[in-house]
């Protein structure tokens, strides 16, 4: 399996059991899950619109993207507000984990870990896995 170069920040969070991490270059903000307000026409994967600051964005149910088992919010989920292209959108987590620096040496090339589709690559940290997202592809 090859390396990926890498030697940036990540934002890692987890999904279930699973730790999954993202550019933190790519995230704007971390809040606690605010009030959701449904669509209309709900389209899979959209849980709706919320407001964050003077901004009304929709919040992506990220476990719907990836194909993971559904769960309610609880008092740990937060949502990770990203930048998409020129606009912003809430992904819906379990529970922010830690803000790291992954050394190069620590990324390896994507690996067994469900749809590769979405997957830049998988970073051994200590004991486990965290599977890095390709954000761009997750939400397109």
């Amino acid at each position: 399996m090859g390396q990926v170069s890498r030697d940036e920040w990540t934002v890692v969070f987890s999904l279930g059991d699973c730790q999954y991490g993202i550019d933190m270059g790519r995230v704007q903000e971390i809040i606690s899950v605010p009030q959701v307000r449904r669509l209309p026409w709900q389209v899979p994967g959209v849980l709706g619109t919320v407001r964050v600051g003077a901004k009304v964005i929709p919040l992506i149910d990220l476990r719907h993207r990836l194909e993971r088992e559904s769960s309610q919010p609880d008092e740990q989920s937060r949502v990770m507000v990203v930048r998409v292209g020129a606009a912003d959108a809430g992904l819906l987590v379990d529970r922010v984990e830690d803000v790291m620096r992954l050394p190069q040496g620590a990324v390896s090339a994507r690996g067994d870990h469900g749809d590769t589709e979405y997957v830049q690559g998988v970073a051994s940290v200590e004991d486990h896995d965290v599977v890095l997202l390709d954000l761009d592809r997750v939400l397109s």
